[in-house]
């Protein structure tokens, strides 16, 4: 009996049986293991519109509730009355993080309008672990 082999760079045919990759896994490591890599954020795309749309009326140019502004570099850099915002790479740790989610003993942000979605959240703890670039 012959065994008919096809190969490409997706998949595998033998004997009318399709066999498909998997994915190799550092040796020592189970799939479980190896952690999920993250998309990069973009700062402008990505991270300002979420400040724009639930942030900056309490955090913006004609309003700055506990000092800090959420429409400029400089104002997110510099943070508020209460400090920094963040540390860049350590998202875990940041008061904006906090915030958002109420943790910490911080008052759940944004106090006025509908809570950041999950996705959002992400967004921004991801921008920060990634350093937090502009």
């Amino acid at each position: 009996m012959k065994t008919l082999w096809l190969a490409s760079a997706s998949s595998v045919l033998i004997a009318g049986s399709l066999f498909l990759p998997v994915q190799a896994q550092p040796f020592g490591q189970s799939p479980g293991d190896v952690k999920q890599q993250t998309r990069e954020i973009v700062f402008r795309t990505q991270v300002k519109p979420i400040f724009d749309k639930s942030c900056i009326s309490c955090h913006g140019a004609a309003r700055q509730r506990g000092g800090l502004r959420l429409d400029t570099v400089d104002g997110i850099k510099k943070g508020g009355e209460s400090g920094m915002l963040f540390v860049a790479g350590k998202a875990k740790d940041s008061r904006l993080i906090h915030s958002i989610n109420g943790t910490n003993g911080m008052t759940k942000m944004p106090m006025v309008g509908d809570e950041l979605k999950p996705a959002q959240k992400k967004i921004l703890e991801d921008w920060i672990n990634q350093g937090a670039k502009f």
